[in-house]
């Protein structure tokens, strides 16, 4: 079925047709209705490059990942994340391609690719921060984005970024632990990552300001695997007999130590509580079921699509700059299960 056959049928020209596809005002209400209706019988999918050369829209939304996607830690979050996408872009109609930042192999930008061929209306970035010569690219090609899940590097982006509240969340395990009375705490880090201080900040300033302080030797540098707290805890076993709670920057951390206290001979809560981060799916799988702090992908995704859209509406009236750029802090929430108990 072409645009030509649906002419044929509506006994009408092939560019009727096409105006009344994309909606043009030049075609009568009740023609556009009669020719969308056989368009839709004969199970017409009109093409989104055709449909492009005249709207100027190609109905696609680009969602670019985390370049370290294919670590499991990374995956275990973020495949959750990307199904809400995907949810939210679906709701709306929408298509979405997903790409990374670069091409591994010939180092090329993808986001530059998924432009210039006119692939998108507008990018998703899941990312910490953009290179100068990206976000100089986008904004001379006046190109509609939404920075998400991370926070922005800079306090005033000049962009529209959608994330968690990551100290926020480490204040609401800090008052966990001491609503448990748990004293001797000691909490492993991701590195020098902006998320993982921030988390740190939030759970020892909320830990300080109730006058309970982590003894610096008890702030293990971890790298979010779960193997690297295997051998944290293996190697400051003797520093752990004396804790009575850890926090942990992330999930996969906790399921590790988790997995080296019971070779230790330790029980979970019992002897040693632990708290994690992201509640990923598999912290209410394990055995006690991980107490985690959740980070509302659903309602990240709902409104870095929101925010997209409206740029991508505010372009298609030439209005670009219709409104100064927002950062939404969205917060999270703490899920108690047994790892915690008292």
């Amino acid at each position: 079925m072409t645009l030509k056959d649906i002419a044929e049928i509506a006994n009408t020209s092939v560019s009727t047709v096409s105006r009344s596809l994309n909606d043009s005002d030049l075609v009568a209400e009740e023609t556009k209705q009669r020719i969308k209706a056989i368009a839709h019988e004969h199970g017409f999918e009109f093409n989104a490059s055709a449909r492009g050369l005249v709207t100027n829209s190609t109905g696609t939304i680009g969602v670019i990942l985390p370049e370290n996607f294919d670590r499991f830690d990374v995956q275990l979050y973020h495949a959750a994340l990307h199904n809400d996408f995907r949810k939210s872009l679906e709701r709306a109609d929408k298509d979405m391609i997903v790409a990374f930042l670069h091409n591994r192999f010939t180092g090329h930008r993808n986001i530059e690719k998924l432009v210039s061929r006119k692939k998108v209306d507008g990018l998703i970035i899941v990312q910490s921060r953009i290179d100068a010569e990206t976000n100089r690219y986008l904004t001379q090609n006046d190109i509609p984005f939404v920075m998400t899940q991370f926070p922005p590097a800079d306090p005033t982006p000049g962009y529209d970024v959608v994330y968690s509240d990551n100290w926020t969340g480490g204040k609401l395990v800090a008052e966990h632990f001491l609503e448990r009375g748990f004293t001797r705490i000691a909490c492993m880090t991701g590195g020098a990552e902006p998320q993982s201080e921030q988390r740190l900040a939030g759970f020892l300033d909320t830990l300080s300001a109730a006058g309970t302080e982590v003894e610096p030797e008890l702030i293990y540098t971890g790298d979010y695997q779960s193997e690297t707290a295997v051998e944290r805890v293996r190697e400051h076993a003797e520093a752990f007999r004396r804790v009575d709670a850890l926090f942990t920057v992330n999930d996969l951390m906790a399921f590790g130590a988790m997995q080296a206290f019971h070779a230790e001979g330790w029980r979970v809560p019992e002897d040693i509580a632990i708290a994690g981060y992201d509640d990923t799916p598999l912290a209410s799988i394990t055995v006690p079921g991980l107490t985690s702090i959740h980070q509302s992908r659903e309602e990240i995704a709902l409104l870095s699509c929101e925010l997209l859209f409206d740029l991508i509406e505010a372009r298609s009236r030439g209005e670009s700059r219709h409104r100064p750029p927002r950062t939404i802090a969205i917060q999270p929430r703490l899920i108690a299960r047994a790892s915690t108990e008292r």
